[in-house]
């Protein structure tokens, strides 16, 4: 009855002992790669794998590391040594000799120990028995059973020592190298030792030869010492006379340059002073045209006009009288001089001057007034010339004007449309032989300001007009055959339409008139655009300016 429960119990045990095992078997595997980098070695791929089982009750665990390849050199003493270089015996003879792997043991997110395994190198598995409070070392053996049957996982398997052997064949390898390096020195010592002893001989007979020579070359020397100096005495009476002939030549040339240079300086000289002869004649003449001139157009200037400005009109005006324009005008300056040898040469540049003309204003206007406001049309054309004939003027505009507000004080606006027309030669200057340049130039303007109206005195039935304000030029590629624009056009201050032309030349005028009198105006234009023979791009300009004082002849007719 003992014996068969005995047996019972045994069967139990056997039982629970395989379905334990059947449960908790775990099995783990990972490649780990290592690299000698300057440890004495290879680099290695490497295979570790290990399992745990139970039997009878007992914890089983197994494992193997196994090579599966490694690198194509070893590293020795910090120093590389390829296969290829080496051999495959001596290279296959450098072998893992130790291998220390570890791994960590995890239950969920948290880990409970870290095995370590020494010498483990071997292709098959090696079993082992361990105690439960050995298996995972600072784990007691019931935190063992309890872990191992809640679950359980293995990671981060690597290596914690690694040595390997067998290098005994390359130190033999690189002593043999090293030694055939010394023979090498040796044999090359020696060699160098019989070529020095052999030279050093070939220097005393090549001396004893030199020696022979070398008196041989004094008597020689000597003989042609001699000749060279009666040589030399008959080269110093040649370069003498040569000297002489090229000084005679030289002053020759001189005079012949200087004559050149003279007869050019002297041409220059008296056709400068015949033009500047003509064009003081010429100033002379245009004074005396001017003279009289304005002596028929400002005579009786400001008589008392018969139709008067009663405060609802229509409005005629006819304004004629003297006035200056300087205008910016560019073009190829075509100049003659004389180089250091007397010979003319002719030179381009491009040249920007200021056309300046006294102009002949001849303004129409005609329009209707009240005492807050009115407007004209108006046209103008405004020939003119310099008084010495180099610059000429032939520009022309029309458009209208619009002005109202109190009668004393009105805001004002005005657009034209015209034509910029001058032309420049300096025919006065010898050495300017191009043909001048010329621009004829279309433009629109926009003037805004402000017009002041009053009477002097009680007794007077003249009214005096200020009007001043900003006005604004604008162009695009069209308005002139050559143009120079800006870089930046830049924005406009009154430009009512919202386009943003090519160019604006942006200045300010002023004029006073008194009707039935006269009118004296000013225009400036401070940073004007060049325009002429030549264009380009540039941020340069020049200054435009309308100075005139005008004879006004007017009528207003309406209500009385």
């Amino acid at each position: 009855m003992k014996l068969q429960s005995i047996l019972i119990v045994s069967i139990f045990q056997l039982m629970f002992s395989f379905l334990f095992a059947q449960k908790y078997e775990k099995s783990y595997q990972q490649n780990i790669n290592y690299k000698t980098n300057n440890n004495n070695g290879k680099d290695l791929n490497l295979n570790f794998a290990c399992k745990y089982d139970a039997f009878l009750g007992e914890p089983l665990f197994s494992s193997r590391t196994k090579k599966i390849s490694e690198g194509d050199f070893i590293v020795y003493n910090n120093q590389k040594y390829y296969r290829k270089d080496i051999g495959d015996k001596i290279f296959n003879q450098v072998e893992v000799g130790l291998i220390n792997v570890s791994f960590d043991i995890y239950q969920g997110s948290r880990k409970i120990a870290t095995v370590k395994l020494e010498n483990e190198i071997s292709v098959s598995f090696i079993p082992g028995s361990p105690d439960w409070d050995q298996l995972w070392p600072g784990v007691s053996e019931d935190n063992v059973k309890k872990i191992w049957k809640e679950g359980y996982t293995i990671k981060n398997a690597k290596l914690y020592n690694v040595k390997f052997t067998g290098f005994s064949a390359l130190q033999s390898y690189l002593n043999k190298i090293e030694s055939d390096k010394a023979k090498e020195i040796e044999d090359k010592k020696k060699a160098e030792e019989k070529e020095k002893e052999e030279q050093e001989k070939a220097d005393q007979e090549q001396q004893l030869k030199e020696e022979e020579e070398a008196e041989k070359l004094i008597a020689e020397n000597k003989k042609q010492e001699e000749e060279d100096l009666e040589r030399a005495k008959e080269e110093e009476r040649e370069k003498a006379a040569a000297a002489e002939a090229e000084r005679k030549r030289t002053e020759e040339q001189e005079r012949i340059r200087q004559e050149k240079i003279n007869a050019y300086n002297n041409r220059i000289a008296n056709q400068k002073k015949e033009n500047n002869a003509i064009a003081a004649a010429s100033a002379a003449s245009s004074a005396s045209f001017l003279y009289l001139l304005g002596g028929v157009i400002y005579n009786k200037m400001g008589l008392p006009g018969k139709d008067l400005y009663t405060g609802n009109n229509f409005h005629i005006n006819f304004d004629f009288g003297y006035g200056v324009s300087a205008f910016p005008l560019s073009y190829n300056s075509v100049r003659t001089a004389v180089d250091y040898n007397g010979d003319e040469q002719t030179t381009e540049e491009e040249t920007t001057v200021s056309a300046i003309t006294v102009d002949l204003r001849l303004a129409f206007k005609v329009g209707y007034e009240v005492e807050n406001g009115g407007g004209n049309i108006y046209g103008r054309f405004e020939p003119g010339f310099s008084p010495i004939f180099t610059d000429f003027n032939t520009s022309h505009g029309y458009g209208a004007e619009i002005f109202g507000g109190h009668k004393n004080i009105k805001l004002y606006g005005r657009y034209e449309m015209g034509t910029h027309s001058f032309s420049s030669n300096n025919w006065i200057d010898p050495e300017e032989i191009g043909e001048g340049g010329k621009s004829s130039t279309s433009y629109t303007q926009l003037r805004a300001g402000l017009k002041f109206s009053y009477y002097r005195n009680t007794r007077t039935a003249k009214r005096d007009h200020i009007i001043l304000g900003i006005m604004e030029n604008y162009f695009d590629e069209n308005s002139a055959e050559v143009f120079s624009f800006r870089e930046e056009p830049g924005e406009p201050l009154i430009n009512l339409n919202g386009n943003i032309p090519n160019y604006v030349a942006s200045g300010f005028f002023f004029e006073w008139k008194r009707d039935h009198t006269h009118r004296l105006y000013l225009e400036v234009f401070s940073n004007y655009p060049s325009t002429g023979d030549i264009g380009g791009v540039s941020n340069d300009g020049s200054m435009f300016l309308q100075v005139g004082f005008s004879r006004s002849i007017e009528g207003f007719f309406g209500n009385k």
